[in-house]
C-alpha cells in the first residue's frame, strides 16, 4: 500500500495528538509537560484554518501510510516579520513517525511550497528545524537544500 498526502481533519486529532506526544517523548524537553489543552487547540486551529490565503491561514496536511497517519506538517502565512504588508510562510511542525515513509516529509514539504507559489502575498518562504528531536541535521539539511531553501541565519538557545 503507498501513502498519501492529504489535509488533516478533525477525525484525526486523537492521532495526531499522539503524534505530537511521540514527538515530545523524544525532544530534549521530555522532562516538562505538555499542555494537552494548548495542544489540541494548535490542531483544531491549523485545522480550521487549513488553505486560506491571509495573515493567520495555515496549512495542515499529514501523511497517510496504511490507513494510519504517520507524519504531518502545520505551517502558518504571517505578516513578513510580523511588520510588513506582504506575507510569510513558516513551518510551525514538521514531524514524521518512524514507521512513516522516507519520502513522506518530502512530499509534505513540496505541498507547503505550491501552497506559497499560488500566494502572490508570500513573499517569503521560511523552513526551518532545531536539534530539540534529534534529527538528522544534515539529511534533513540536504532535503531542504534540493527543494530550493538556503541557509539564512542561525537559532542559538542559552540554557537557563
Amino acid at each position: 500500500m503507498g501513502h498519501m498526502i492529504r489535509p488533516a481533519t478533525f477525525s484525526d486529532i486523537p492521532r495526531l495528538v499522539e503524534l505530537v506526544r511521540q514527538g515530545h517523548a523524544r525532544s530534549i524537553h521530555k522532562d516538562i509537560p505538555l499542555i494537552d489543552k494548548a495542544v489540541r487547540a494548535y490542531i483544531m486551529d491549523g485545522i480550521r484554518r487549513h488553505g486560506g490565503r491571509v495573515d493567520g491561514a495555515t496549512l495542515f496536511n499529514v501523511v497517510e501510510f496504511r490507513g494510519q497517519i504517520e507524519g504531518m506538517m502545520l505551517c502558518v502565512l504571517q505578516k513578513l516579520y510580523l511588520i510588513c504588508d506582504r506575507l510569510e510562510a513558516q513551518d510551525f511542525w514538521l514531524y514524521a513517525s518512524n514507521k512513516c515513509p522516507a519520502v513522506g516529509p518530502s512530499k509534505l514539504i513540496d505541498a507547503y511550497v505550491r501552497w506559497c507559489e499560488n500566494n502572490t502575498e508570500v513573499h517569503e518562504v521560511k523552513l526551518s528545524y532545531t536539534d530539540v528531536l534529534g534529527v538528522d541535521d544534515k539529511r534533513l539539511c540536504k532535503l531542504f537544500q534540493r527543494k530550493g531553501f538556503a541557509v539564512m541565519g542561525g537559532i542559538y538557545r542559552r540554557a537557563p
